[in-house]
């Protein structure tokens, strides 16, 4: 049997509606909107609101049309103190990301400094996603914005990663190489002493590393355990970054 989408009264309930803004039912969720414009807000067990659950999957039509209702983009969910603009940088739709920086106006750079509570701002959420255009977009946003862009790029999270030490270990080289041309910290350490580097050489991101040495990273940095990077490369058999640290200890590049 078909699943109804409706009550037996034929208005929609708040479940429903939190479910057409995932499903991407622009039609339905309009429909409640219109009926409960004081319930736009209401949110799941989880705390996540209709706002939350366009913007992660992606329906930018719907979170504009939430914004322009004056769904609230401040509220954040039980599970990680995620707000509706922090999802949206877990997708990565720049469009969406737009919407949301627009309906902040004046307090652009508020917003992308919010953080959830394990630390994550919006550049560290789109970074470890793999969210290249997002993490650009980003960067131009808070620097129009009149932030200092320095600060953005090297924000931490609670252990102490910043947005450059999770593309290294994610292996984005494309992003790496985004964050190092806009001016990231190429040397910053963690909590237990990894810069990116220390990240990249113990993943075995050959080009990671590349673009780091390429760009002046310390391969001479330590860990608190003093571990060099060439070190954590070859402790896990990464022969290829292996190689090419032992080659930038032996011919350092010259500026």
């Amino acid at each position: 049997m078909r699943r109804r989408l409706v009550t037996l009264s034929g208005m929609t309930s708040k479940a429903e509606y939190l479910e057409f803004a995932g499903r991407g039912n622009i039609l339905l969720v309009k429909s409640f909107v219109e009926l409960h414009r004081e319930e736009i807000d209401v949110s799941d067990t989880n705390g996540n609101t209709a706002l939350h659950w366009a913007a992660f999957k992606g329906h930018a039509d719907i979170v504009e049309y939430l914004l322009e209702s004056g769904a609230s983009f401040d509220i954040r969910n039980t599970a990680e103190g995620q707000s509706p603009f922090l999802w949206a940088c877990i997708n990565g739709d720049t469009r969406i990301l737009h919407a949301f920086v627009t309906k902040a106006k004046g307090r652009v750079n508020l917003l992308l400094d919010d953080k959830d509570m394990r630390g994550y701002n919006s550049l560290q959420t789109v970074t470890m996603n793999g969210k290249l255009n997002a993490a650009f977009y980003l960067v131009q946003q808070y620097r129009e914005a009149g932030g200092d862009v320095k600060s953005y790029l090297d924000a931490t999270d609670k252990k102490g990663h910043t947005a450059l030490a999770w593309s290294a270990f994610k292996g984005y080289h494309q992003i790496t190489q985004l964050l190092t041309r806009f001016g990231a910290d190429l040397d910053q350490q963690d909590v237990n002493g990894f810069g990116a580097i220390h990240w990249a050489a113990q993943k075995g991101h050959d080009e990671v590393i590349h673009t780091l040495l390429e760009n002046g990273a310390n391969l001479h940095l330590l860990d608190t355990q003093n571990r060099t990077p060439r070190e954590l490369a070859a402790a896990k058999n990464h022969i290829a970054v292996t190689t090419a640290l032992t080659n930038a200890e032996k011919f350092p590049k010259t500026r």
